[in-house]
């Protein structure tokens, strides 16, 4: 039994009081339970998961202290919430929006209850997987998907919208290089190299402790990598080609995501807790410019010619800076903090992943363009290469293709 919240326990005590004064609204001269049987648990079944609009049929079963079916039961229909979901007396249940809704059936005088998960009608696909996906890579048609909890890398086709294998490796972050040809796998203090034509390992170099967010220079001769080691964050600049280290730099204790400009030579670092988000020469990775945005940036994406730098803040708001002059316009609100962000191949649109949402903006005026309701916790976006679909992946175990 789910443990009801305010809502809910108003719904309870309307069942209550239906009970007491109707007998739910069954025949109470038929039928009643066979002599020593007790009435004492309403299981009540039906779809765990619904669709915003689909409609589907419970049903209940009254059943006594024996485990035994007490039969010829009416039973009486409530929802926790009707705006959410809709129950008829006969328990056809049609879900209105996106949320989470408690079913409930009473017998007289026992109640029972079903707990479900209403997706946003946007949500085209949503595949369940085994491990919690923390990072998310994408090249053509094929995306790999860290787990946090698991030593394997999930393979994901993006065209059939479903999951093809796995790679042996350990939790962390991954990345593909531009010509797809290799990928890299920042996991503990190793960088493990991956051959995306056969998803098999083909090196593992250690670099450095507590690694993360491997990202490839737009000619693919140069990975940089973050280590999280407590005190002593480090941004590396590691050769492709011999897999040593060349470089590097000690960064703030809270940088988290690391950005390369798609056509200057700047790499550019969100400051999270540090309320900040910093500029790099991506060949010497000496610091160049510092803005100052308050609140947590927490992910950055650039405008498809590249003048302009978003960023999300999991403080309610995306900040833009105009990267010629270094000026910052005014912060524009979020519904919600945004922890993510990434471009739309057309440039048209951004996607902000805030947890239980994503937000889809105007890349034009970061205006609010729809917000879909996906539940659990968003922690990485990509848009599938033809910008039809925007893949989410949830560390509740799941990852979203979103219409």
């Amino acid at each position: 039994m789910i443990a009801p919240s305010d809502r809910s326990r108003q719904a309870l005590f309307a069942v209550c009081l239906t009970l007491s004064a109707v007998g739910c609204g069954g025949d109470e001269s038929g039928p009643g339970p066979a002599p020593g049987s007790v009435p004492t648990t309403v299981v009540v079944t039906g779809p765990g998961t619904l669709v915003q609009g689909e409609s589907a049929q419970f049903s209940a079963t009254l059943l006594d202290q024996h485990g035994d079916t007490i039969t010829e039961t009416s039973f009486a229909w409530y929802s926790q919430d009707s705006t959410v979901a809709y129950v008829s007396q006969q328990g056809l249940v049609t879900v209105k929006k996106p949320g989470y809704c408690i079913i409930y059936a009473a017998a007289k005088p026992v109640i029972g209850s079903t707990l479900i998960l209403i997706s946003d009608a946007a949500i085209a696909t949503r595949l369940v997987v085994a491990g919690k996906p923390s990072s998310l890579s994408v090249f053509g048609n094929k995306a790999y998907i860290g787990l946090t909890n698991s030593d394997s890398t999930l393979i994901l086709d993006i065209a059939g919208e479903r999951v093809t294998g796995s790679i042996r490796t350990g939790p962390g972050g991954v990345a593909f290089d531009p010509t797809g040809t290799r990928a890299y796998f920042a996991h503990s203090d190793s960088i493990w190299v991956l051959d995306p034509g056969a998803d098999t390992l083909i090196a593992k170099v250690r670099v450095g402790p507590s690694l993360r967010m491997p990202l490839t220079s737009a000619d693919g001769q140069t990975i940089w990598v973050l280590s999280t080691w407590f005190d002593r964050r480090q941004l590396y600049a590691v050769d492709a080609a011999t897999m040593s280290v060349t470089d590097s730099v000690a960064v703030p204790l809270s940088t988290d995501r690391l950005v390369l400009h798609p056509g200057l030579n700047r790499l550019y670092l969100d400051g999270d807790y540090e309320t900040e988000v910093r500029e790099y020469d991506a060949s010497t990775l000496d610091p160049l410019r510092t803005w100052s945005l308050g609140g947590r940036p927490n992910g950055m994406a650039f405008s498809l010619d590249g003048t302009r730098l978003f960023v999300a803040n999991g403080q309610n708001w995306v900040d833009e800076i105009l990267l010629s002059s270094g000026a910052v316009s005014a912060p524009k609100p979020l519904p919600a903090g945004g922890f993510d962000m990434v471009l739309s191949p057309d440039g048209a649109r951004l996607a902000v992943n805030a947890g239980g949402y994503v937000f889809f903006l105007y890349a034009s005026n970061l205006a609010l363009a729809k917000t879909v309701v996906i539940g659990g916790g968003a922690v990485g976006l990509a848009f599938r290469p033809d910008g039809g679909r925007l893949l989410a992946i949830n560390v509740n175990s799941w990852v979203d293709f979103i219409r």
